[in-house]
């Protein structure tokens, strides 16, 4: 262990990804805590959790995965015993639900890190050698998932020029765009596309499906940039 059992600082002074990048080359585990109430916590440098205060409970996200009510999953996620974590139980007790876990988790901690991605000047601390109860067995590599939040940032610039607002409301097309004949709909893009009735804002849209404003929007971005959706301008 070669990071200190204290850090403090500045995001203004070191972005988060530079504090994450070092933490990550001194194979650091702890939480780093934020003031705005984001946490981020490692494991010999990889990130396992992330927990911004804006996202969803984790309890609330592994409930999706149907293995255990919500009582039993935040019991797990609050008591922890040595030698075991939440997702140990989790994985024995339902094995047929791993991947699911594994990719909830997965979206649960990118989302998280794209929303803190955000220049700011918040204060941050680093506390080593603490463990969250979920454990880390889902542990990723912390730049690899700094380079997926990164273009996500990217992506969502550029989503921001065509729908400046989850108020918006859109509406489909009368026809297919010129010269296509049909269009294959994915299950997730009718899991959209169900909801867009000229009525139903994007906010609705992403309250409805339960989904990240990220995921929804960038799915109707793809909507509109093909020409199959159009916004319903406000008479």
């Amino acid at each position: 262990m070669t990071v200190e059992t204290e850090i403090h600082g500045t995001l203004a002074a070191s972005p988060l990804p530079e504090v994450l990048h070092t933490l990550e080359s001194q194979n650091a585990t702890g939480v780093l805590n934020l003031a705005g109430g984001g946490e981020i916590w490692l494991s010999a440098g990889q990130t396992y959790l992330v927990n911004s205060p804006t996202a969803p409970a984790l309890g609330a996200v592994l409930f999706a995965a149907d293995v255990g009510s919500l009582e039993e999953i935040n019991n797990l996620l609050t008591l922890s015993e040595p030698g075991s974590s939440a997702l140990d139980h989790i994985c024995s007790e339902y094995p047929d639900s791993v991947v699911g876990v594994q990719r909830l988790i997965h979206e649960h901690n990118l989302n998280g890190l794209f929303e803190m991605m955000v220049p700011s000047d918040q204060q941050y601390s680093f506390r080593s050698d603490v463990v969250n109860p979920l454990g880390v067995r889902f542990a990723e590599p912390t730049s690899e998932l700094l380079s997926k939040a990164s273009t996500r940032v990217d992506t969502w610039r550029k989503i921001a020029t065509q729908i400046p607002s989850t108020s918006a409301v859109f509406q489909l097309v009368h026809s297919l765009p010129a010269r296509a004949e049909e269009r294959l709909v994915t299950a997730e893009e009718w899991r959209y596309i169900s909801y867009i009735d000229g009525r139903t804002s994007v906010s609705s849209v992403i309250t409805a499906t339960g989904e990240s404003a990220f995921r929804v929007t960038s799915a109707l971005y793809r909507l509109l940039l093909e020409g199959l959706i159009e916004e319903k301008k406000a008479t």
